[in-house]
């Protein structure tokens, strides 16, 4: 049989294979390569790694040789059209199933790495410590993070798909939410509330997009900068504030004084501006240490603050050290000498520090506006003049700028200029007022004292130029002139063949607490060649009552050089006889106020007396200064006082023995 024929065919068609006959060839050719291309593709598909796509493939494989088998139905002839049917259905199906579990598995795929992306940015905003935030149209929470739920005490989940009433009252809700009028970017500085109830400062990133249901949102990101905001105020207030006392410091008050002038200007308003410098404080300070000094200035401040018991408007600052000033708004001189006499009222009690009662006193100065300048720097300077002549006259007072100070202080600027070029231009000298042996009548010493004939002030006396060479740091110097030249004096005096007599010098507290003073007395005794035991260095009460054991210890050491030492205006008000025997002196000179008409003033020939006899018993040598009448003398001699000087015995000269 060469071939099957269906004799019955559909129109006489033939649908069977040929497996004989013509053709058969090309059909078993065909089988033969669609077995090798099976198993080839069963091959390769074992090199296929993705492991569904693996199976997909065999799937289909497994599919294409099912039908193509269903196919062989055609081989009788009474399955008609059966077989091709079944095998285009198996084939048809398994490639249509094939592909959907394709899509299926990439839709899974691209499902699940879109979940894995969700997953990874929801961490990713999670972990940011900035407050992120989204809100819909309808003012709804479409994305929060734990940072920005936190802050509420809340999670996530409680705000998203809420409103955002549930945290904001509406003045609040509309600030999470607004952009502006352009509908950009914006990075406002807010303030809100946080789960505490605390202010903490925002500044947020606001910025409007769509969803991809075209639904705007606004997406939010603030970041917490309450510290860096405190850190602005603290630097603020570090920048205008006396970290001390926290007053308002001289930059603050700069600039508060120009903002007063130039308000007081437009409307036609009086004020008072006062400078205030505290009278000793150095000398508390260096004696009874600086944290002392500290808790004082704390003390000062609070007083000045609460110095009025009314309600008065004024600003009170600290300029620096031991200054401050103050701003009495519409005050003439009547209203601000009032203030004054309210501030030195808080100052006549003592202030207690450690349990212990200290006094300390302002001198104060006042300039007036306009009267007393049209300007910040006029009316500061002023106020400054009229508080040195406070200080000048006494202290612990004040008083009101006048134009004539100008002048005064004009003349102080000069002097303190002349004093720079004094010494280079040899207009200083020495005279030398002799100190007498009241019993031999015999001069044994003489007391150095500093003169100033200036080119172009002339004679400028000491109680003039020494106050400000020891303002502007010059006492060093002229000392160290003044100590050299006197001994080198002295040294001439004690060769030229008559007994030799000692110098006495001045000694200033600045120049003797000064850190080489002893090696500057040392190297002058060098190069002088004058015995020590001719050189007597006085020093005041003052500087002996100053840091007690530093004092001592720089005496011993000048002691030990074989130097004397001398108290200088004693009973000047700082007097007590207990320290006579704690501080190694050798002399001590009684001061011209105890002197003078001691025979009359029984009161105070009591305390000469007193001074006297405590000497005598510490071995401490005593001359009294300032006699200037035979009767002062003699009561003197009468009370066994055996040294002197003044004018009557003789006034300071060139030589002590002419």
């Amino acid at each position: 049989m060469n071939k099957l024929v269906m004799m019955n065919g559909i129109d006489g068609s033939n649908f069977l294979f040929p497996i004989g006959g013509k053709g058969s060839g090309f059909y078993f050719s065909m089988l033969i390569i669609m077995f090798i291309c099976l198993f080839f593709c069963f091959l390769l598909s074992a090199k296929i790694e993705d492991k569904q796509m693996k199976s997909y493939t065999r799937q289909f494989l497994v599919a294409t040789t099912l039908g193509y088998t269903i196919g062989f139905l055609n081989v009788f002839p009474q399955s008609k059209l059966l077989g091709s049917s079944l095998a285009v259905i198996v084939f048809a199906t398994s490639i249509f199933i094939t592909i959907i579990r394709i899509h299926q598995k990439k839709i899974k795929s691209m499902n699940d790495e879109i979940k894995k992306h969700q997953e990874f940015l929801r961490t990713t905003i999670d972990m940011n410590p900035s407050l992120i935030y989204a809100i819909n149209e309808k003012k709804e929470f479409t994305l929060v993070n734990k940072a920005f739920a936190q802050l509420y005490k809340k999670v996530p989940k409680e705000l998203e798909g809420h409103s955002v009433e549930i945290l904001y009252d509406e003045k609040e809700e509309q600030k999470l939410y607004e952009i502006n009028e352009m509908n950009e970017q914006c990075v406002p500085e807010e303030i809100t509330l946080n789960k505490n109830g605390n202010k903490i400062w925002l500044q947020s990133v606001k910025i409007p997009i769509e969803a991809y249901n075209d639904e705007k949102i606004i997406l939010g990101v603030s970041t917490d900068i309450t510290e860096r905001k405190k850190q602005e105020e603290e630097m603020k207030y570090l920048a205008f504030h006396d970290t001390l006392t926290g007053l308002p410091n001289r930059r603050k008050f700069n600039i508060d004084l120009i903002e007063f002038t130039e308000n007081a200007k437009t409307h036609n308003k009086h004020f008072a501006v006062f400078f205030l410098d505290l009278d000793r404080f150095k000398y508390i300070n260096d004696t009874m240490s600086h944290a002392t000094g500290d808790t004082l200035l704390s003390l000062v401040a609070y007083q000045l603050e609460t110095c009025s018991e009314e309600n008065e408007d004024f600003l009170v600052y600290r300029i620096g050290g031991d200054e401050f000033t103050i701003i009495l708004p519409n005050s003439r001189a009547i209203e601000a000498e009032l203030f004054a006499l309210k501030i030195l009222k808080k100052f006549k009690e003592p202030l207690t520090i450690k349990g212990n009662p200290l006094f300390i006193t302002p001198s104060i100065g006042i300039s007036i506006f306009p009267e007393d300048g049209e300007n910040a720097e006029t009316l500061m300077k002023n106020a400054d003049t009229a508080m040195y002549f406070v200080k000048e006259k006494g202290k612990n007072g004040y008083k009101l700028f006048q134009s004539d100070m100008k002048e005064t202080f004009y003349r102080k600027m000069m002097i303190e200029k002349g004093l720079r070029k004094a010494i280079d231009a040899e207009e200083f000298t020495l005279v030398y007022q002799p100190q007498l042996d009241l019993k031999n009548n015999v001069v044994i010493g003489a007391e150095a004292l500093l003169r100033w004939n200036s080119e172009e002030f002339g004679m400028v006396p000491p109680s003039e130029f020494i106050p400000v060479a020891e303002e502007v740091g010059l006492i060093n110097q002229i000392g160290e002139w003044v100590l050299l030249t006197a001994c080198k004096q002295c040294k001439e005096w004690n060769i030229e063949g008559r007994d030799p007599i000692k110098i006495a010098v001045n000694i200033s507290m600045k120049q003797f607490l000064e850190g080489d003073f002893v090696y500057k007395v040392s190297r002058i005794l060098d190069e002088t060649q004058l015995n020590p035991t001719y050189l007597e260095l006085e020093i005041t009460e003052k500087i002996a009552m100053t840091n007690h054991e530093k004092v001592i210890e720089i005496i011993e050491s000048l002691k030990s050089l074989g130097v004397r030492i001398a108290i200088d205006d004693f009973g000047t008000g700082y007097s007590s006889l207990n320290y006579l025997g704690k501080i190694p002196i050798d002399v001590l000179k009684i001061d011209r106020s105890l002197v003078k008409n001691i025979s009359l003033n029984n009161k105070n020939a009591t305390i000469v007396q007193s001074i006297i006899s405590v000497t005598k018993k510490l071995q401490i040598d005593v001359i009294a200064v300032g006699i200037e009448t035979k009767e002062e003398l003699q009561y003197l001699k009468n009370m066994d006082c055996y040294t002197g000087q003044g004018y009557f015995i003789s006034k300071p000269k060139e030589h002590p023995f002419s």
